[in-house]
């Protein structure tokens, strides 16, 4: 069975504090101490600050902790002593005196002045702290006739966990030396001149080991329960908050659309929006401005266009819950002290979902808020209507026409004429659209293209119609040669659902017909047709918003009038001619005797006598 003492022993601890000692006798009859602390409010379960067996006293110790007596000063230093009985022996246990370290800091000067680290422009020169800092020693238990000592390792970081450093140490204090009663160490801390976070606190923090040293007959020292051999302190920023020392801001915001004026619906759209943000009042801690926009945008990206000083920006991707099918995207503009008298333009770009369920018009606001105490709010908040497009992707072009007819001047004739165009939508959109057609049926007095007729064999195209809209006309006309009802015809075909990749064919046939002859003044003239796709502009956007050449299109025919020439005086002239040469000739041959008789025998004889000639040979002699 275990023995058990308990013995108060204020003198070993302050507060309200004692330790309670208590022997254990198993296992195997060898015996514990166990010393812990306690208070009035637990005094049934204090916890345990050693635990001593008696192998670590002595081998082949038994019934270590029987007995136990905490009253007494056996090595008459002042510290109460613990007696603990074994089978044999006693063993007293020594008190160590218990001190504590507290320290103190101060900072010159006490706060980092703003304007010394604000980027100050043309200046490289850096401020400096200086820093004092003190340690004393409190002694816990009796006071001894000799202060304790320690000898004090330290190590000091700066600013930690920082990846962009804020200052740095320019005077390292000692790391190594000995503490008695009291200490102090003095140090400089340089600054850079331009930091972005003047709201936390550089901070400094150092961790130390004290080993106390033994003096004469007294133990060494030890700290007090639960010192972390931690210590931490921070150089503030001064606030520039006014007389109250309360910062009032006054942020203003305002946003408008870049490009289009409205949000555009496609494959791969995005809706960009122009941000300002302005404090026209006290510093503003931990600013944040936020979109409230539809659940069918997605936050992509943002990024500072203009600053007046050095600052950033980070957005959320805007997964934070919002009521009415609304979603909630904030950006955080210069953690943490937005400036007093700044201004930031950035550009946020938002995905856009084609999938979505659409509107007419949405809504999207921006608001600027802070972490501020007071705030001014007006201008902080702004709300608009954008009107929703579809992006569509309709073009038309002429695939065939006729290219060229010619006429006479001699004779009126009428010939067959034909223009063909192709629409198509090329996008994933179904929609209804209207293929607005305009033909030049007088080109000249005399010169019409008659039994006008525009057509289509697609099935989704209900018959086409001529109108006699004169402005309409007027407004289509890309030649402005003043088309009027009587020289232009205008034609409407509309299709009241063209799905993706159908191709509808229209076919514009007729006649042209030269009638007056007399009346023309030009030989060659141009005959054109042109058309249009057009669909509800309020509703739906091209793809191509820049130009409009997929949604017009223009065929060309060459008319070319031929002048017939008289080819009698040519006839004549050349049967003239040929008996004049015939004559000539003849007279000459006259004149060589080639009509007299005999003129052939004399040829021949001439010819005989120039062969003999050539028959002479010379024979070589035979010696």
């Amino acid at each position: 069975m275990s023995s058990v003492a308990r013995g108060g022993m204020s003198s070993v601890a302050r507060g309200g504090m004692s330790s309670v000692a208590r022997g254990d006798l198993s296992p195997a009859a060898r015996g514990a101490l166990f010393l812990a602390l306690t208070t009035k409010l637990l005094p049934l379960s204090p916890p345990l600050t050693q635990h001593i067996r008696s192998a670590d006293v002595e081998p082949g110790l038994r019934f270590f902790g029987r007995a136990i007596h905490g009253a007494m000063d056996v090595s008459r230093d002042g510290l109460s002593d613990i007696a603990v009985g074994a089978l044999g022996k006693v063993v007293v246990f020594r008190s160590q005196p218990v001190v504590d370290v507290e320290f103190h800091t101060t900072f010159d000067p006490p706060k980092i002045k703003l304007k010394d680290v604000d980027c100050p422009k043309n200046s490289q020169r850096k401020p400096e702290v200086s820093v004092k800092m003190c340690f004393t020693l409190r002694e816990l238990t009796k006071k001894l006739p000799e202060s304790p000592k320690f000898n004090m390792f330290t190590e000091m970081v700066l600013d930690p966990g920082r990846k962009v450093q804020r200052a740095e140490v320019t005077v390292a204090p000692p790391a190594n030396f000995t503490l008695q009663t009291n200490k102090c160490l003095t140090f400089r801390i340089q600054l850079e001149n331009c930091i972005q976070d003047t709201y936390n606190n550089i901070q400094l923090d150092m961790t130390y080991v004290a080993k106390g040293q033994r003096s004469g007959i007294y133990p060494a020292p030890i700290l007090k329960q639960g010192s972390t051999g931690i210590w931490s302190r921070g150089l503030p920023f001064e606030q520039e908050c006014g007389s109250d020392n309360i910062c009032t801001d006054r942020l203003k915001v305002t946003f408008s659309m870049r490009g289009t004026q409205f949000l555009v619906v496609g494959s791969h759209t995005t809706l960009g929006l122009d941000v300002s943000l302005e404090n026209c009042g006290e510093n503003s801690y931990f600013t944040v401005v936020t979109f409230l926009i539809p659940r069918g945008l997605s936050f992509r990206k943002t990024s500072i266009v203009q600053s007046s000083r050095r600052g950033d920006i980070k957005c959320d991707d805007g997964t934070e819950p919002a009521a009415l099918g609304l979603r909630s995207v904030r950006c955080f503009i210069s953690h943490p002290i937005f400036r007093t008298n700044s201004t930031m333009k950035f550009y946020t770009v938002f995905d856009v979902d084609p999938q979505a369920d659409w509107r007419d018009t949405v809504e999207v606001s921006v608001n600027a808020s802070s972490n501020n105490e007071a705030h001014d709010t007006r201008g902080s908040f702004q709300l608009k209507r954008i009107t929703v497009k579809y992006e569509v992707n309709v073009i038309i072009k002429g695939i065939d026409s006729t290219q060229y007819i010619n006429f006479t001047t001699s004779k009126a004739e009428t010939k067959p004429i034909s223009h063909a165009y192709k629409v198509e939508n090329l996008g994933q959109r179904t929609l209804g659209v209207s293929i607005t057609f305009l033909v030049h049926v007088k080109i000249w007095p005399g010169l019409t293209w008659d039994g006008l007729q525009v057509s289509s064999p697609w099935h989704g195209v209900k018959a086409c119609q001529q109108k006699m809209n004169l402005p309409q006309i007027e407004a289509m006309d890309p030649s402005k040669q003043k088309c009027n009802k009587t020289s232009c015809a205008l034609f409407v075909c509309d299709i009241q659902s063209l799905k993706y990749r159908d191709r509808p064919v229209f076919n514009i046939v007729g006649n042209i017909s030269w009638s007056n002859p007399a009346l023309l003044k030009v030989e060659e003239l141009k005959l054109s047709s042109f058309a249009k796709v057009q669909y509800d502009e309020n509703k739906y956007i091209h793809i191509s918003q820049a130009t409009t050449r997929f949604k017009e299109a223009t065929m060309n025919t060459r008319v070319e009038v031929v002048k017939e020439q008289n080819v009698l005086p040519v006839i004549v002239g050349s049967t003239v001619g040929g008996l004049v040469l015939l004559l000539i000739v003849a007279a000459v041959l006259y004149k060589v005797g080639f009509f007299k008789r005999g003129f052939k025998e004399k040829l021949e004889g001439a010819t005989d006598e120039a062969g003999d000639a050539g028959e002479t040979v010379d024979q070589p002699s035979v010696s």
